[in-house]
């Protein structure tokens, strides 16, 4: 889930809470891309309020078995650019046992949003296993 929108529209949740969310299907190329290949995590479902799925888009609910916060590190490129870049394989994800509005960031690694692992019933469209990884898609 983007940090964006979760500052925007989120409300907190932990490890063991029931959630009700608009999730929609993912590509993990997307979140490699973010955090580089190293992460070996894969995310199949990202939730939405603002850039993407139809508003008839049903919610699913589920209980929530893991969360990670998804950081990065931004580099400037030469002496005296002020524009932040990202730099290159930099992508780690922090164990947590809750998710809150305006995460902070870690030293010199921004928050980029979470990776949450959530069980959800068999009848989820695109269900295979009964646990999903979801995030918030940015851009």
């Amino acid at each position: 889930m983007d940090d964006w929108q979760f500052d925007c529209c989120g409300e907190p949740f932990g490890i063991g809470s029931v959630v009700s969310w608009r999730i929609g299907p993912a590509s993990s190329d997307f979140l490699a891309g973010m955090l580089g290949p190293g992460t070996g995590v894969t995310v199949d479902a990202f939730e939405d309020h603002h850039i993407g799925l139809p508003e008839v888009t049903p919610c699913t609910r589920g209980t929530v078995l893991g969360i990670q916060g998804a950081y990065r590190r931004y580099v400037r490129r030469g002496k005296g650019d002020p524009t932040l870049y990202p730099a290159s394989d930099s992508g780690v994800l922090v164990p947590l046992r809750r998710a809150k509005r305006f995460q902070e960031d870690r030293d010199d690694l921004r928050f980029l949003g979470y990776v949450v692992r959530l069980s959800v019933p068999d009848s989820w469209p695109g269900h295979r296993t009964g646990n999903r990884r979801r995030r918030r898609r940015t851009g």
